[in-house]
């Protein structure tokens, strides 16, 4: 599998022994809901078989790559402290906002489950317009079902890593204060998820208070 491979880093912070942990920020789960569910063709090919293995493998690659591209700019050099962990994080926030470094509470709420399938579809979208545009797929539909069937390149997988830069450095990861805010921010729904990211808004108002986090942006900053 995927999330198996040799060189995939993301094991490292997936829980896969508890159906509910206290320490790492990824279920195995949310992997599959989000990285796995986004960017795997799941389904038989309609060309011939010696290709579609070639292609296939080198999704594989591709995806390993993501994965790792991920962990580098979210997770690892201490930005997640599994130390730290996830145990009573909002509780933490509601009675001293100050008590978990910026990068841990980022990382923390870009994998919760809710909020991660929603990000990786848009992040998704966003790759394939950028493949699409510099015309790495060999048919053009492939962009809609296939994303990483494509010959990625140096400057290609550069401007993916911005794009999950612009994922992280979102300022609504960090927010610590205001209860309304932060009541929605601890939502496990996936349509809050939705409201927050693709509108800028919490669920059930009007008023925009972030940006939206939606293929725009993430492609925008992949190309700038």
């Amino acid at each position: 599998m995927i999330s198996n491979a040799e060189r995939s880093q993301i094991l490292s912070y997936v829980e896969t022994i508890s159906a509910r942990s206290r320490r790492y920020p990824l279920s195995y789960e949310t992997l599959r809901k989000s990285f796995l569910s986004n960017f795997l063709y799941l389904f038989e090919a309609d060309i011939p078989l010696d290709e579609s293995e070639r292609l296939r493998r080198l999704e594989r690659e591709n995806l390993i790559k993501l994965m790792n591209l991920f962990v580098k700019e979210v997770l690892a050099n201490g930005r997640f402290d599994l130390g730290i962990g996830i145990y009573q994080v909002e509780d933490r926030l509601k009675n001293q906002p100050d008590s978990l470094p910026d990068d841990h509470l980022r990382a923390y709420r870009i994998c919760r489950a809710a909020a991660a399938t929603v990000w990786v579809g848009e992040l998704r979208r966003a790759v394939s317009l950028l493949l699409g545009v510099r015309t790495r797929y060999l048919s053009g539909r492939w962009a809609q079902d296939r994303p990483l069937w494509a010959e990625i390149g140096t400057e290609d997988w550069e401007a993916v890593r911005k794009m999950l830069r612009a994922v992280a450095q979102h300022r609504i990861w960090t927010v610590r204060v205001g209860g309304e805010v932060l009541s929605a921010l601890s939502s496990t729904k996936q349509g809050d998820w939705q409201e927050l990211l693709l509108r800028g808004r919490l669920p059930g108002r009007v008023e925009e208070l972030f940006p939206k986090l939606d293929q725009t942006f993430i492609f925008r900053a992949g190309v700038s």
